[in-house]
């Protein structure tokens, strides 16, 4: 009885550590990524503490609230650029077409005139859930696309 309580700990104890292995190798990767987010424009204090706390890395790093809130903050952020990144290409693609038909001949004010809103909208919102040099680094990448 006493051996297989003791082999059950064991296990248990060996699960620990490798989730414990786990987390702190993940580590690196999150601060790249942090530090990735900073470098694309987004400037968010949370950002640089985050990247402070984990570098620091006393403690456990497996039940760190520091690693889950970065985790937390990518994932938030992810979502946000890839939405913006995918909205601004598509918009970017309209104008394109918009420009192909003015060139041959057809003119539509209504149509670049809803465009232009529609670029004033999308571009107050990427601003707010990031901020102005992730705007203007978005749109930076858009152009050098072109």
């Amino acid at each position: 009885m006493y051996a297989y309580a003791g082999s059950g700990v064991s296990v248990a104890l060996i699960g620990v550590a490798l989730a414990e292995l786990g987390a702190r190798r993940s580590i690196p990767g999150l601060i790249n990524q942090l530090e990735s987010l900073s470098s694309s424009g987004i400037t968010n204090d949370k950002i640089s503490e985050l990247i402070g706390n984990l570098e620091d890395g006393e403690g456990s790093s497996f039940f760190s609230s520091d690693r889950a809130d970065a985790l937390s903050l990518l994932e938030e952020y992810g979502e946000i650029t890839s939405g913006a990144t995918q909205s601004m290409t598509e918009l970017d693609e309209l104008m394109s077409q918009l420009e192909e038909m003015e060139a041959s001949g057809i003119s539509s004010p209504e149509i670049q005139a809803e465009l232009n809103e529609i670029e004033e909208m999308l571009s107050s919102q990427v601003e707010g859930d990031t901020n102005s040099d992730f705007l203007e680094s978005l749109q930076k990448q858009l152009k050098d696309k072109e």
